[in-house]
């Protein structure tokens, strides 16, 4: 009877710690901390300015989950955030910032962090948020005209190219264009409110050679003052 009682009364115990471990996640009392602050560039890969970066979303993952995040928090209007009433463990803090390079123009930034003991604090101190600018105040200009042909390839007459798609890359990046807008009656485009940095600008011409009938006509510019009107001249398509 009395090694019957030992056995139940350390099922119990071991049953009883067991119930009292605690995960990653919330119920505990430590908490992650920092200050997220904007780094502020310019489309050549310059640092131009850094600032608190307010209302931004981090998000935080308990222990080694890659499914989705746990939490959602929003900075304040001085960029602190704080995850609060954190059990010991591993988290993941993430959050978005511009990327010129990227598909989308995003990218996810990864903190990791680890709570080691009960009511601690770990400060991950400035954590910086890059943000691409694109606004400035100069301009790019020019006109598209049209070479129109027939069906069989010859060569009809010539035009103004009203009304066409003309897209802008701010940077140097290939993958996807920045901004796009309709020429002008008379076949004048502009793309105003640019910051400083080299700039592509194209339009797309019917093609005869290619697998999807199209070619891409383009030009570059580089704007390294403010407040200046750079014209890239004739962007000549066929139609």
């Amino acid at each position: 009877m009395k090694i019957f009682i030992q056995i139940t009364f350390l099922t119990a115990f071991i049953t009883l710690v067991s119930s009292c471990k605690k995960n990653e996640g919330p119920g505990g009392s430590s908490s992650i901390i920092g200050v997220l602050s904007t780094n502020l560039y310019n489309v050549s890969d310059s640092l131009i300015d850094t600032y608190p970066k307010a209302n931004e979303d981090l998000f935080i993952i308990y222990g080694d989950g890659k499914s989705g995040y746990n939490d959602k928090i929003t900075t304040s209007y001085d960029g602190s955030f704080k995850f609060d009433y954190l059990e010991k463990g591993k988290y993941t803090i993430y959050y978005y910032e511009d990327c010129a390079t990227c598909p989308e123009g995003k990218q996810a930034k990864i903190i990791a962090s680890e709570i080691t003991k009960n009511k601690s604090t770990n400060d991950l101190g400035s954590v910086g948020v890059k943000k691409i600018s694109n606004k400035g105040t100069s301009t790019i200009n020019g006109t598209i005209l049209v070479d129109n042909y027939n069906s069989t390839g010859v060569y009809v007459n010539s035009g103004i190219g009203a009304d066409i798609d003309v897209y802008i890359i701010y940077g140097n990046s290939n993958l996807n264009y920045s901004d796009r807008i309709k020429s002008n009656y008379d076949g004048t485009f502009s793309f105003p409110n640019l910051a400083n940095g080299p700039y592509t600008i194209y339009a797309y011409s019917k093609s005869l050679i290619t697998a999807d009938g199209l070619d891409v006509v383009k030009v570059t510019a580089v704007i390294d003052t403010k407040n200046t009107v750079s014209n890239v001249g004739n962007i000549t398509i066929n139609q």
